[in-house]
């Protein structure tokens, strides 16, 4: 189940042994110190900035050593970035020599031309661009922002430095990338606690800390469950899982689980002491950075026993029998018939890991306002299961397993996302859940419930969810689906793909709260749904009527899977826009119409962006 030595091992290169010329002895010793420095200073980066942005309180002392320590740490990153594109091409041309007058365009060819070089140049970059940001920001807000380019960072070596896992590629590289970020936050907020620890008053400290066993919690599972999921697509069947690979696995994970449990309640007792003790709360404190680094060693030595153990997948490449498995990389799902489409799967264990975590957050608000006393309308929690229901499908389903292979299985996939499951998840309000359930805070720092608030009640959100804006994004975005260089994408790529579900899933949001979020008028969100009416028309004609395929090097190239024409499969896709955008116009419209009453407006609006003064009030602390 690779934890931390899976994770961490990102930036490693491909190692050749043995390898000639005058750069072996340099780049023997240099790239494992290299490799430890780089995954040390990423994690520095992204931990200390999420702790910065969901556990420390602006302008104040700790909060500016945090930023500076995170900026210390993307310069060391950087640093390394560079160091490790020299090795990774001293690595890959050992005959190669720095001294000679060869060495600067080769080494610029490799940076240019070359996958592997590229990714480090990429990776250099946003590096680079982190170190900026993290000495000139200072609204929470700009650092969130600076948090994500930073975890953007480990995305393209995520995709580059593993081997290949056939089939399993995307999900497995899915699986990873959640592994290494989840490690980073974990190992990167422990670094930032010791950082700034001198910063922070006693009570400040027992905050902080509380809120990091919060932020470790989270990741620890997170990066649990992607081990997990990474080991689940090499084992691959069930017989394999009594393999000694797999009985390692199984062990590993009950290990895991112990180590879990046992972190948890070891930072309950030592925080529950530092507040009670508050003297010789430092004591307490060391105590639980040992004993996080001791959950944090045997994690990495359980993964380095792991990966040193043979998967009982076989290591030859799939013999396909079709020529379409052949260019789509897998395999030939059943004849595409309605119950198929029902039936059929193809794992994506990103959307997997996020539809069990809302539907756990969401029942566990409806459970909390019960435990109150206040009742939270059952039809919301139906509609919440339904549209997680909906995505988990469009993610995992038949759509998922055909879209390679169908034109409307894509096409099938994008309305769903944008015109069915938006509605069902705005409908059952789960910011208004949130913001009675989720404790608030008063000491100036932002904790889930206030970053909802800022978020939502944000310009841009405001703008973006305005009848006619939200209109005119999805008329770009079904352009820009149905543009054939971005349709390829994100047909063929892992990456373009996931830009697939999030946008869609995007623009279906936005569409369905600007029709029930005051302060626009009943005229003017309907005029905004009658443009949308023509958006679906325009491009259900569009296809219905077209002659040449949108994807030809992909679909035109499959053959013809199960006698399906490319062609006419195409122009089906038509028909579908056209259906399923003419029922989701009218489900607006019919919802707009339902707003002119002032009480259903209210009991509307509360399911898109506005909290309400209804229901208990949330609790608070800080």
């Amino acid at each position: 189940m690779g934890i931390l030595h899976v994770a961490f091992s990102v930036s490693s290169v491909p190692s050749h042994s043995p390898l000639p010329g005058e750069s072996v002895g340099m780049v023997l010793w240099a790239l494992p110190v290299v490799k430890l420095i780089f995954n040390l200073a990423a994690a520095g980066v992204i931990g200390t900035l999420v702790l910065t942005s969901f556990g420390l309180i602006p302008k104040t002392v700790e909060y500016r050593k945090a930023l500076n320590f995170a900026a210390v740490s993307a310069a060391v990153w950087t640093v390394a970035s560079v160091a490790s594109a020299v090795l990774a091409y001293l690595d890959v041309a050992p005959s190669a020599s720095l001294s000679a007058d060869t060495f600067g365009p080769q080494f610029g060819y490799f940076l240019t031309t070359v996958s592997l070089g590229q990714t480090w140049v990429i990776t250099t970059i946003i590096a680079a661009v982190v170190t900026v940001l993290c000495l000139l920001v200072a609204n929470i807000g700009a650092v969130a922002g600076t948090t994500v380019v930073a975890v953007l960072g480990l995305i393209p070596l995520t995709f580059n430095s593993h081997p290949n896992y056939g089939a399993a590629q995307g999900p497995a590289m899915a699986a990873l990338g959640l592994h290494i970020i989840s490690a980073a936050v974990w190992m990167g907020g422990l670094m930032a606690l010791v950082a700034i620890r001198t910063s922070l008053k006693a009570d400040g400290l027992v905050a902080v800390v509380r809120r990091f066993s919060t932020l470790a919690l989270i990741f620890f599972t997170a990066l649990a469950a992607s081990g997990f999921l990474q080991a689940a697509i090499l084992i691959g069947t069930f017989e394999n899982l009594w393999s000694p690979y797999g009985l390692l696995v199984l062990a590993k994970i009950a290990a895991l689980a112990v180590l879990g449990v046992a972190g948890f309640i070891q930072r309950r007792w030592l925080i529950s002491r530092m507040a009670k003790s508050q003297a010789p709360s430092m004591r307490y404190f060391w105590a639980l950075i040992a004993g996080e680094l001791l959950i944090l060693g045997i994690a990495s030595g359980l993964a380095a026993a792991l990966t040193r153990t043979d998967d009982p997948s076989p290591d030859v490449p799939t013999a396909y029998a079709t020529l379409a498995e052949r260019i789509v990389d897998y395999p030939l799902p059943a004849n595409p018939t309605f119950w198929h489409f029902l039936t059929e799967t193809r794992f994506d264990p990103i959307w997997v890991l996020l539809c069990m975590a809302a539907t756990f957050m969401y029942l566990a608000g409806v459970r909390r306002l019960h435990r109150r006393g206040a009742n939270w309308p059952r039809h919301r929690t139906v509609l919440w299961l339904l549209g997680v229901s909906g995505l988990l499908y469009a993610s995992n389903g038949g759509v998922n397993a055909y879209r390679e292979f169908l034109f409307s299985a894509q096409t099938i996939a994008q309305m769903t996302l944008i015109a069915i499951v938006p509605l069902s998840l705005v409908l059952a309000a789960p910011l208004l859940l949130a913001t009675q359930t989720v404790h608030s805070r008063t000491d100036g720092s932002r904790g889930g419930r206030e970053w909802i608030t800022a978020i939502t009640d944000s310009r841009l959100i405001t703008f973006v969810t305005t009848p006619f804006i939200a209109a005119s994004i999805l008329m770009a975005s079904l352009a820009a689906f149905y543009y054939p260089p971005l349709l390829g994408w994100s047909i063929s790529d892992h990456i373009g793909h996931q830009w697939t579900i999030i946008s869609s899933l995007v623009v279906g949001i936005l569409l369905a709260a600007s029709a029930i979020r005051p302060p626009a008028s009943v005229a003017a969100r309907l005029s905004a749904v009658a443009v949308v009416a023509a958006t679906y028309g325009v491009t259900g004609i569009a296809l219905l009527t077209s002659n040449g395929l949108l994807h030809p090097d992909g679909y035109g190239a499959l053959a013809g899977p199960w006698g399906v024409n490319p062609a006419q499969d195409q122009q089906a896709s038509g028909a579908l826009v056209l259906s399923i955008g003419i029922l989701h116009t009218i489900f607006l419209a019919t919802l707009i119409i339902r707003a002119r009453h002032p009480a259903r407006a209210r009991n509307l609006a509360t399911s898109a962006f506005q909290e309400t003064g209804s229901g208990p009030p949330a609790q608070t602390r800080s």
